[in-house]
């Protein structure tokens, strides 16, 4: 419910700002570059994660249980041994990003028609149309 609540407070701030379609659209372009550059990052972060604990459990009992790695290191269980994978400075990023991707693109789609936000705004300031 908070994240569908950030949306909506992008879109006022980008609405507030009047960017042009044109700088709306390298935006754009941009959060979906940053966002699978971080989804890509997450990935092999995760795959590194997943090597570490492989070395530590080698270490300590000289050999490499897989099936263990395999239970703690599945995103279906919430194992307390991902959650520095799950919580980190990239992951707030992705979100962040996310949340001004859908609000940019929420703008671009509701000023499809600039002529009827354009009779809304001038009956809000009070000009008539001639």
């Amino acid at each position: 419910m908070l994240f569908f609540f950030l949306v909506y407070l992008w879109k006022r701030i980008i609405d507030a700002l009047r960017l042009t379609r044109t700088t709306k659209l390298i935006v754009i372009a941009a959060n979906i570059a940053h966002f699978i550059l971080g989804i890509l990052y997450q990935r092999s972060a995760f795959l590194a994660y997943r090597q570490v604990i492989a070395n530590a459990n080698e270490k300590e009992y000289g050999y490499v249980d897989w099936v263990y790695i395999d239970q703690i290191t599945s995103f279906q269980s919430l194992s307390i041994h991902l959650n520095n994978q799950y919580f980190n400075v990239n992951t707030f990023l992705l979100f962040c990003s996310l949340s001004i991707l859908l609000a940019l693109s929420w703008n671009l789609i509701s000023n499809r028609n600039p002529s009827v936000n354009t009779l809304k705004r001038n009956d809000q300031l009070g000009h008539t149309k001639m």
